[in-house]
This record gives C-alpha cells, sequence and structure tokens, in this order.
C-alpha cells in the first residue's frame, strides 16, 4: 500500500472524528489540504464539520458514513470494486 492508500485509509477509518494533528504528524500534511474538494463537498452538504483539532461527521453524516467515505476511495479501489465478482 502506498503513501496516498494509507491517507486515504486513514480518512475512511477515522471520519467519525479524525484528529487532524495526529493526521499531520503520519502524514505531514493536513488532511483538510490533503483532499480539500472532498472535505469541501462534505462540509457544503452539512455532513462534517471542521474545527482546529478534528474533522468529524455530523450526526446527519454518521446516518450516511458508508456513502461519505466513499469520496475517498482511490481511483485503483474503485476499478477494483468495478472488477470483484460478487458472485463467487
Amino acid at each position: 500500500m502506498d503513501d496516498d492508500e494509507r491517507a486515504r485509509k486513514a480518512v475512511i477509518l477515522g471520519l467519525g472524528h479524525l484528529d487532524r494533528a495526529a493526521f499531520r504528524a503520519r502524514f505531514a500534511t493536513d488532511v483538510t489540504d490533503l483532499f480539500a474538494a472532498q472535505i469541501d463537498t462534505l462540509t457544503q452538504a452539512a455532513l462534517v464539520t471542521i474545527d482546529e483539532d478534528a474533522v468529524s461527521l455530523t450526526t446527519v453524516g454518521q446516518r450516511h458514513r458508508d456513502v461519505v467515505v466513499q469520496l475517498f476511495f482511490s481511483d485503483r479501489v474503485r476499478r477494483l470494486i468495478a472488477a470483484h465478482d460478487y458472485n463467487e
């Protein structure tokens, strides 16, 4: 897994309450910079809140978490999902 996939995984698993300082320490950038477009989309839709410490899902965001996190899937992961045969 490369650094991009590791960062995406950290967001996907931690988005309920993603500690910005811990993310910066691990990836040398702020999550709001690395995923600016996705975070902006979620903020505009009132699905996340941002403060100086964390990016957190709102109550509505928590209800739709499974869909929300898909914004952070890489193109590679999207291709793997599309190619997977669920009838195996």
